[in-house]
């Protein structure tokens, strides 16, 4: 088994009885099963890929603020050299 924080299901189906057939892949190392699992393993699931998304999300803002301050200093660089003119708007 992978032991990746990224598996995660790539396909599912209803498998009765409040189970569900899940196939799982990583992205890392191509591993790849599939199984039926129950509500409480869902449930674990749902909340490892909601971690992993907010995760995601956090690293997002944070790398879109960075993005921006970088922008922010290379435009008050240029105003400051004079680079920018009225004609530039």
């Amino acid at each position: 088994m992978c032991e990746s924080e990224l598996v995660q299901p790539v396909a599912w189906c209803e498998a009765g009885d409040r189970r569900w057939e899940l196939v799982l892949t990583c992205p890392n190392c191509h591993w790849s099963a599939e199984g039926v699992f129950g509500e409480a393993e869902l449930h674990a699931l749902e909340e490892e890929l909601d971690q992993g998304l907010a995760d995601m999300i956090r690293d997002l803002q944070r790398l879109t603020q960075a993005n921006m301050a970088d922008h922010v200093e290379r435009f008050v660089a240029a105003l400051d050299a004079g680079l920018i003119l009225p004609e530039d708007f």
